[in-house]
């Protein structure tokens, strides 16, 4: 017996199949969210990666003895219960980088609170209390301004007892 036409369609497809060279399945939604994504290929990790960075750092000493020739404005007032005010501290640098280290070293901005602190108790009517400070650095013409705005609860008990 001979196979006509369609029987013979029919075997082809079915060896196709069996042979795993069956047509690609387009990537529809409904498959994408029952299986994921389809595979992709991924570039090969680089095997090194170069980051350049400048590190400073600032002579303790030296930018101390810097803030004991700096120029010191202050203003503020008390209300009798709380002393608000504000100081600038103006340091004379050479140029930008060290004016941005001397902004960000930690013993040169404790030192700027502890120049606003004593300014302020010189102007309180009593002793200060603890102290909340915010510190703004901005560098302008080889000037390095501090400006410091302090708030401090005034000790009226231990102002009386002295």
């Amino acid at each position: 017996m001979v196979p006509d036409a369609r029987d013979r369609c029919q075997v082809r497809r079915r060896s196709r199949l069996d042979l795993g060279r069956a047509a690609p399945r387009r990537a529809t939604i409904a498959l994408v969210l029952l299986f994921g994504p389809p595979l992709a290929k991924v570039r090969a990790p680089r095997l090194v990666a170069s980051v350049s960075l400048s590190l400073s750092r600032v002579e303790v000493g030296v930018a101390l003895a810097l803030l004991a020739r700096a120029d010191v404005v202050s203003e503020g007032r008390d209300d009798g219960a709380r002393y608000f005010g504000t100081s600038s501290v103006i340091v004379a640098v050479d140029d930008e980088a060290t004016a941005r280290a001397l902004a960000s070293d930690l013993h040169v901005r404790a030192a700027i609170v502890r120049i606003a602190r004593r300014e302020a108790a010189s102007r309180a009517s009593a002793t200060l209390d603890t102290a909340r400070c915010q510190i703004d650095a901005s560098f302008d013409r080889g000037r390095l301004t501090f400006d410091v705005e302090l708030e401090a609860p005034l000790d009226v008990a231990r102002a009386a007892l002295a």
